[in-house]
């Protein structure tokens, strides 16, 4: 097997499933994108179910690392939420949801490696809340654990279920909605400040 072949497959395959979904992409369609024969596409990767979870592994470490990039750029926890979520937010808005219900209905395997992401990332929040209540940016009454499930749990419902209208309410709209509610609800007076202050220069930006 080729490494840079498989990368560059992964690659391909990322850009094809956050635009179109999964389930509608085919594994002739990711082969003939990249030209190469099916075959060759099947000695890299036995299955589509296999592809899915390398390209689930190159979007989480993606996140990753664009996390730290985000928090190192921040001078306190709750400016390192707001980049986060910023770079997440700008995402969102060029991947298809079918992406994750396919995820969901049709790629079990995928779908659990998924939510083993999402427990992770809540165990950091909850490390980050506390982090956030010494700087005194974050309300100290708050329970960590409960607040890092709950956002957690929020935003794994919006990419993962059908009951949202968003045929009257755009997906986009609804995560914006969420997160603004979330991050301003968990601040103290003087986090609330910063928030404003930061929103006021990333639209003047």
């Amino acid at each position: 097997m080729n490494n840079n072949l498989q990368n560059r497959i992964v690659a391909k395959a990322v850009t094809l499933f956050c635009r179109n979904g999964i389930k509608s992409v085919t594994m002739d369609q990711v082969a003939s994108e990249i030209g190469i024969s099916k075959r060759t596409l099947y000695e890299n990767f036995k299955d589509k179910d296999e592809l899915c979870l390398a390209v689930a592994d190159v979007i989480n470490s993606e996140h990753d690392v664009q996390a730290k990039e985000e928090i190192s750029k921040s001078k306190n926890t709750l400016e390192a939420m707001l980049r986060i979520y910023r770079r997440s937010f700008k995402k969102m808005q060029f991947i298809n949801r079918n992406y994750f219900l396919d995820m969901k209905r049709y790629y079990p395997d995928v779908f659990n490696v998924s939510q083993r992401e999402h427990e992770k990332r809540q165990k950091e929040c909850a490390l980050f809340l506390e982090r956030g209540k010494e700087e005194g940016m974050i309300r100290k009454d708050l329970k960590n654990e409960v607040v890092a499930a709950l956002i957690t749990s929020q935003i794994n419902y919006l990419l993962n279920s059908d009951d949202i209208a968003f045929g009257k309410f755009t997906f986009i709209d609804v995560y914006e909605t969420v997160f603004t509610n979330f991050i301003r609800g968990i601040a103290t007076q003087d986090g609330v400040k910063f928030i404003d202050d930061f929103m006021v220069d990333i639209a003047n930006e």
